[in-house]
């Protein structure tokens, strides 16, 4: 689970983890300051941010762009009247934003704004609570307000370059929050989004570690590439199913908290120290 500490945005660790490897957040927007390991390359890391700025180019920005541009369509569809038409852009723009969750924690007060399950009076899930519910009045109020969130998200994000360090930290967090919470199911389940929410984060987690890291730690360790590009494989095959409940919410757990490990692993063949789950207590 993601929390806000006084140190800054931790991820805390399921009590079966204990010891075990993962991601530590203990730094607010970490994947806009380099953190160098004390092992690192510096024509390494470099090489590496030259990537991270293809990724947020070629694949974050329009990511970005997707969600505030349906987010526009939702608000004006509405506005309309045009219930069929606003469902389906709020389904379109939260494509993009779950899509983007490995760096939208960099942002922490705009992530919670947008975001805020289990919290279901703000953001999307403020917006999907009356919008995908028969008889109650369209909330644009709420659309509005999730719409100025976006835009200004849009904004600092074009703003503010990414590393490649807070990339591998947002993937790894991304992935232990699927096995921890997501894969309990429910996180949109008035929409019946909540498989597709799933699907989607694969989807950014995939894009980005194709985009930056495949090659280098293939280079450096093929096994770990390997065990990391096996394990996203195998959480796309349980999400890829035909409805929420026909996904097998233990295994997901367990192999997607695996991949957190093996992305830590991944962490120390580039050189960085090893990301660690960390209490927030």
């Amino acid at each position: 689970m993601l929390t806000l500490s006084a140190t800054g945005l931790v991820l805390s660790p399921h009590p079966a983890l204990a010891g075990a490897p993962g991601i530590l957040l203990a730094e607010p927007n970490s994947s806009s300051e380099r953190q160098p390991g004390k092992g690192m390359d510096a024509d390494l890391e470099a090489k590496l941010d030259e990537l991270a700025a293809v990724y947020k180019r070629d694949v974050a920005t329009p990511n970005i762009d997707s969600l505030v541009a349906n987010s526009d369509k939702m608000l004006a569809a509405m506005q309309a009247g045009d219930v069929t038409a606003a469902r389906q852009a709020w389904i379109d723009a939260r494509t993009g934003y779950e899509r983007s969750e490995i760096f939208t924690i960099k942002f922490p007060s705009l992530d919670a704004a947008i975001d805020s399950w289990p919290n279901s009076e703000t953001g999307f899930h403020g917006v999907e609570a009356k919008l995908f519910t028969p008889g109650q009045p369209l909330p644009i109020a709420e659309a509005q307000t999730l719409v100025d969130k976006v835009h200004t998200l849009q904004r600092v994000f074009n703003g503010e370059p990414l590393y490649a360090h807070g990339i591998l930290v947002g993937i790894g967090s991304l992935a232990f929050e699927l096995g921890e919470s997501k894969a309990l199911g429910g996180e949109s389940a008035i929409s019946g989004t909540s498989l597709l929410d799933m699907q989607h984060n694969v989807d950014g987690i995939e894009q980005a570690w194709n985009t930056v890291f495949a090659k280098y730690v293939r280079d450096k360790n093929a096994g770990v590439a390997d065990r990391v590009e096996k394990e996203i494989a195998e959480v796309r095959q349980l999400v890829s199913v035909a409805s929420l409940e026909q996904v097998d919410g233990h295994a997901l757990e367990t192999k997607a908290e695996m991949l957190a490990g093996s992305v830590s692993d991944a962490a120390v063949e580039l050189g960085w120290p090893a990301p660690d789950f960390t209490d927030s207590d």
